[in-house]
């Protein structure tokens, strides 16, 4: 079946674009919120070494910490840290969906 003019033709295809530009939309703003929240975590991490790196006192707490008590020592507690960190997310989140 042909539509009956060109107009009718033109009407359709302009749907059709409209329709494919909203779904394009959507594709980007979704990708521009997962970006948006990757780099939160990045920017939060760069105000706090940009604060503790304006206080002068807070690096040589730092480095005095790190010559009493050893580099290697603070490396494990960290590392430590970091798994407990994971740890405990991963159960907050598996208590929070199963509720």
């Amino acid at each position: 079946m042909q539509p009956k003019n060109r107009s009718d033709e033109l009407a359709q295809r302009r749907l059709a674009l409209q329709a494919r530009s909203a779904a394009q939309r959507e594709q980007i703003a979704a990708i521009g919120n997962e970006l948006e929240s990757r780099l939160s975590s990045a920017d939060r991490i760069i105000s706090i070494a940009s604060a503790v790196i304006r206080n002068p006192l807070v690096s040589v707490a730092a480095i005095g910490a790190t010559l009493t008590l050893g580099p290697w020592r603070i490396v494990r507690w960290f590392s430590q840290g970091a798994f407990l960190l994971g740890a405990a997310k991963r159960v907050y989140s598996l208590v929070r969906n199963r509720a």
